[in-house]
């Protein structure tokens, strides 16, 4: 993941490293016609970053630099955005009555601030998203369960028809074997128990939270949803 700011010089530099094995100083100036002392301010700083190394007087691109070169845009030479991953925690239960009630979650922060869905969260770098779950169900509820991943779901959210703001593609995992009672409130919501209807009847709820329930073991859908600025 990179963790510094590139120039797009040293941008130029990982893209062409990564389309040869290795290269050599003045293979890699030829193209940018800079004076040496400049282009070598940037290749001092790319081996600084720990995304180049040098081996007998060529330069290679070291893991790092590998991961962060095939994220670039080919053709604008920036980094490319890519949808954000995360879990939505599917938590059920049968009713007293006999109804089927979910554990939905009202978000108390912004974005979609007092939105009503299904509990979500951002899975880590190299997490599996069962242990993910279970992390985001312990520490907005107190809850803990197994989980399995059911389906998946992509969201993307617009301000306007030309004006994307999230790219979200989601995890479904469902709970099993829930143990304890749920902590009602943390800081970043309030959680509730209440069936999909009553979810429905709520001011300000996702409307992608009935289609969600109904997806069946391994399906994959997505949406596009638009919001005014008030909303989101």
């Amino acid at each position: 993941m990179n963790k510094h700011a590139i120039h797009p010089t040293q941008m130029r530099i990982l893209y062409d490293l990564r389309r040869v094995e290795s290269a050599r100083f003045s293979e890699l100036m030829k193209p940018s016609k800079l004076e040496s002392d400049v282009f070598k301010f940037h290749i001092k700083k790319l081996l600084k970053f720990g995304y180049i190394q040098k081996f007998d007087e060529r330069y290679v691109l070291t893991p790092a630099g590998k991961e962060f070169a095939n994220n670039l845009d080919h053709v604008r030479r920036v980094v490319q955005k890519q949808p954000k991953l995360s879990v939505l925690i599917v938590v059920g239960r049968t009713s007293d009555s006999g109804e089927p009630e979910f554990l939905f979650h009202q978000r108390k922060r912004h974005p979609y601030f007092d939105f009503w869905g299904f509990l979500s969260g951002p899975v880590q770098w190299g997490e599996a998203a069962a242990v993910t779950a279970a992390r985001e169900l312990k520490k907005q509820t107190g809850l803990e369960a197994d989980f399995t991943v059911h389906a998946f779901y992509r969201q993307r959210d617009y301000l306007d028809p030309d004006g994307l703001v999230e790219d979200k593609l989601f995890i479904v995992a469902r709970a099993n074997n829930i143990r304890g009672e749920p902590d009602i409130a943390w800081s970043g919501g309030i959680s509730s128990w209440m069936t999909p209807a009553e979810c429905k009847q709520q001011e300000k709820y996702f409307a992608s939270t009935e289609e969600v329930l109904d997806l069946k073991k391994g399906d994959y859908t997505s949406r596009d949803l638009l919001y005014n600025t008030k909303q989101y």
